[in-house]
């Protein structure tokens, strides 16, 4: 038995995992970027994994039962540790594997979901919460082969278990049950190549068909308490800022070869970056994309600069890691439109512009030399 000095009403996020209508969320994977739905589905990631940086920190959540505001940085902050909860790339293709095989054992393949939960998982979670540490659970709750179910699992904190025989109840925290502290899961160990019924005290449907342990790394949880929209001054100056997730990269004022000093956010300060530029993009791994005064094109890879082929006057980046440019030859409306193709070429796009910002889902918007704004759809 092994249970931390946790408990979900006082420990956990106070608010539902209820949330507004908000552009959907897409995830990159193998298979292309996969959409887990709307926010207003849920991010239960997210405030599990929230909630153990609270742990971690030794803060208690913030008080408010209400849920963050849309824009603010807590909703923020829960939407990245949501990403950060599926392990890119290799949890999606975990999920992926555990919602395509049986939950039993078969005489030929691998160990059904039964099996993997009971005797590879359960000894993970134990170790976490031994050594003093919620274990951020998935949830496998869809047996499907489309990636696109993927949305219809779910994640939870465990922060105890009991062993009584051949029965095992992990106590857990869940999203979907704010403060409350009877949530837990049951099951019997005893005949783990068998279907095991995994039995959630609170939520019955969709049935479990095993979890596994997640992976886990600490996050500063202090956007949690901004959960209103505000701005805040930070100290430097730019002539221009790209930002995805938390990593947030600027273009100073200092002259430097290839136009003006790169910095990089590092929670209280910046940190310069050799290299000069004019224009800057952040792809979803953090990642800087820039364009030089001379209009060549870099991406940062491995602490170094790699220049890419073709020229540019402005750069941007999608959640989904779609590049795009406006070039350097002149058409109607400014310059060429062009998006970096996978053979590391760029494929021209019909229209000209003068500047570009990618969505999150990959589509490019522009403005012209006559300043019309157009959306690519």
């Amino acid at each position: 038995m092994g249970t931390l000095n946790f408990i979900p009403s006082q420990n956990g996020l106070h608010y539902v995992n209820t949330w507004p209508e908000v552009p959907d969320l897409k995830i990159p994977t193998p298979f292309g970027p996969v959409a887990i739905g709307n926010a207003a589905n849920g991010l239960c990631g997210g405030m599990a994994l929230a909630t153990r940086d609270l742990f971690e920190a030794h803060d208690a959540p913030p008080p408010s039962h209400q849920n963050p505001d849309p824009d603010s940085l807590a909703f923020n902050f829960i939407v990245s540790r949501l990403f950060d909860s599926f392990d890119l790339p290799g949890g999606v293709a975990k999920y992926l594997e555990w919602m395509n095989i049986p939950t039993h054992n078969t005489w030929v393949g691998p160990h059904g979901t039964s099996w993997r939960t009971i005797c590879d998982e359960m000894p993970a979670v134990r170790a976490s919460i031994d050594s003093g540490h919620p274990c951020p659970l998935a949830l496998v709750r869809v047996h499907s082969a489309n990636p696109a179910d993927l949305g219809h699992n779910h994640q939870v904190l465990a922060y105890g278990y009991e062993d009584a025989g051949s029965a095992t109840t992990v106590r857990i925290y869940d999203p979907n049950c704010p403060n409350d502290d009877g949530v837990t899961i049951t099951f019997d160990t005893s005949h783990p190549e068998h279907t095991t019924d995994f039995t959630h005290s609170r939520d019955a449907s969709p049935a479990i068909l095993g979890f596994f342990a997640t992976p886990y790394a600490p996050r500063n949880p202090a956007p949690l308490f901004s959960s209103t929209s505000t701005w805040v001054t930070h100290p430097g100056a730019a002539y221009d800022v790209g930002a995805c997730g938390e990593s947030v990269w600027v273009v100073g004022t200092n002259p430097q070869p290839g136009g003006y000093g790169i910095y990089h956010w590092n929670g209280g300060g910046w940190d310069g970056i050799d290299g000069g530029a004019v224009r800057i993009a952040v792809a979803p791994d953090g990642s800087p994309w820039v364009v030089n005064d001379a209009g060549s094109i870099f991406h940062r890879e491995g602490g170094q600069w790699r220049q890419v082929p073709g020229g540019a006057h402005d750069i941007g980046v999608g959640a989904d890691g779609s590049v795009w440019v406006i070039g350097t030859d002149v058409t109607p409306g400014g310059y060429g439109i062009y998006v970096y193709a996978q053979n590391a070429q760029w494929d021209r796009i019909d229209g000209g512009a003068t500047e570009v910002a990618v969505t999150g889902t990959g589509m490019p918007w522009v403005v012209n030399s006559a300043h019309s704004i157009f959306e690519r759809t």
